[in-house]
């Protein structure tokens, strides 16, 4: 039984018809009707009830169409394997994290002399990092809300320190109360960092004006760039998007009013606990290092103070 018919089979019942099915495929008809036929052939089964309007599936197709589901999937991780090795030769590194250290800052890592290394990158929910470490689908995870569990190693990289940001020009005489903020629709339940929201926010001391809810720190950046809202991020994002971007884009800390506390959260790096240290994991470890340790955007004079909340 050839995996190929399978798939063109699958594909039949999934799609709902010959037709459809030949289009996502690009075969015609003709082509896909004898692939189907050959199956059958080789299954010794008659998988579907042909009428004049459809196809019917058969209780052999169905019982196929339903068996076959994991080894198709078994197939799909397969081929995944064998492509994992460069095809230059050089070295594989595959990392999960989200997009702070992805999107925002993947690209500053690199520069820094990891331009030989191959990466496979993969943008996870937070819960999902550790899993992806310990199942074997990733070697290194980056986080800085962890989600402990036996078998994974949690090494310290460094200190995320979360502010408030807008364009340099922007909000320069708002009130924190007035101030739009842009924030993340991802939340965050159970980890050990105690963060309800992704950006950190201290929901139980301050509450802020949402103006944005989005699911891309992109999305946000781009707003705060534009003089729309202000984002409470990393002080390392903002300096990585600074060095980007001209200089009229560049983000500036607000001071925060005197009640809020400062938020600040460690960095992990995660790994198995019976992996074996590699030269590219600690060579991306130290280098992102370097990246959270630059410098934060310090607060212009004129924005330094905020006004908290007025009383009711």
């Amino acid at each position: 039984m050839e995996i190929k018919r399978l798939r063109h089979f699958r594909t039949v019942v999934e799609a709902g018809g010959l037709s459809k099915a030949a289009a996502l495929l690009h075969l015609t008809p003709g082509a896909l009707s004898k692939s189907i036929r050959q199956l059958e052939a080789a299954t010794g089964h008659e998988l579907f009830r042909r009428t004049a309007r459809k196809l019917l599936l058969t209780d052999a197709g169905r019982r196929l169409f339903h068996a076959s589901e994991s080894l198709m999937a078994e197939h799909s991780r397969l081929l995944k394997t064998l492509q994992e090795k460069p095809k230059h030769g050089g070295a594989l590194l595959r990392i999960a994290s989200f997009e702070v250290f992805t999107t925002h800052t993947l690209a500053a890592v690199v520069a820094c002399g990891m331009e030989d290394t191959s990466l496979r990158v993969l943008e996870m929910p937070v819960h999902r990092i550790g899993e992806a470490v310990a199942e074997h689908e990733v070697d290194l995870g980056i986080t800085y809300a962890p989600y402990p569990q036996p078998g994974l190693e949690f090494n310290r990289i460094g200190i995320a320190k979360f502010r408030i940001f807008a364009r340099r020009d922007a909000f320069k005489k708002t009130v924190f109360e007035d101030l739009p903020f842009a924030i993340p629709t991802t939340t965050v339940d159970g980890s050990t960092a105690g963060l309800l929201g992704i950006d950190g926010w201290p929901y139980e001391q301050l509450n802020r004006l949402v103006r944005y809810e989005l699911t891309s720190l992109e999305s946000a950046l781009a707003l705060t760039r534009n003089g729309s809202c202000v984002v409470f991020i990393p002080s390392f994002v903002a300096a990585v998007h600074n060095s980007q971007f001209p200089a009229r884009c560049a983000l500036v800390e607000i001071g925060a009013p005197r009640r809020m506390p400062n938020v600040e959260h460690t960095v992990y790096s995660v790994t198995r606990t019976e992996q074996l240290g590699g030269n590219e994991i600690d060579l991306f470890v130290a280098r992102l290092r370097q990246i959270i340790d630059i410098p934060s955007t310090k607060p212009s004079p004129r924005t330094r103070k905020v006004r908290g909340p007025r009383a009711d």
